[in-house]
């Protein structure tokens, strides 16, 4: 299996989940994977710990992680991600590029 958090293009694909994600939740497993594979890159879901990698359950490990991201992140703590939520948008928000100041029109600066 490669490496997800290398793969050329796969970036934007991990933000576009099907359904929700959580306890009680939809949890398709693909979703699931892409938001273990998010919270681990963010440094809440450890992937080499003793209970090992993630295959795409949800299970009470995952829930912990979510909810301690929820609440670092000034976030509703609930411990779910919606498709469109707060959660999967600041969770996008910080691998969006960085954004390139551009001088005012007038400035001493301008082309």
């Amino acid at each position: 299996m490669p490496d997800l958090l290398t793969v050329p293009g796969l970036d934007e694909r991990l933000f576009e989940l099907s359904g929700s994600v959580g306890i009680g939740r939809i949890n398709r497993r693909a979703d699931v994977f892409k938001l273990q594979t998010l919270l681990h890159r963010e440094g809440y879901l450890d992937a080499a710990g003793p209970e090992g990698g993630w295959g795409g359950d949800w299970g009470n490990r995952d829930d912990y992680a979510l909810r301690r991201f929820q609440r670092d992140n000034g976030l509703v703590i609930d411990g779910i991600a919606e498709p469109e939520g707060e959660t999967m948008g600041t969770l996008r928000g910080f691998h969006l590029p960085p954004v390139t100041a551009l001088p005012l029109r007038g400035s001493r600066h301008a082309a």
